[in-house]
Formats: C-alpha cells, sequence, structure tokens
C-alpha cells in the first residue's frame, strides 16, 4: 500500500499547480480584457 504521507504531499502538489495555472490563466484573461469593476 502506499503510505498516507505520499498521497497526502501529491494531493498537496497537485492542488497547488491546479490552483497556480488557474491564477495565472485568470490574470492573462485579466490582462487581455480587463474589466472595470
Amino acid at each position: 500500500m502506499v503510505p498516507l504521507v505520499v498521497v497526502v504531499v501529491v494531493v498537496v502538489v497537485v492542488v497547488v499547480v491546479v490552483a497556480t495555472k488557474q491564477l495565472l490563466d485568470w490574470l492573462f484573461r485579466f490582462r487581455l480584457n480587463p474589466i472595470s469593476s
């Protein structure tokens, strides 16, 4: 079986990568099409 620590580390890494990708995508869209709000 896979140790619980390994599972936690993998999940955290995936979450961080996805969150970073979403943030960069949002910033990129915001710069292309700025919204005044």
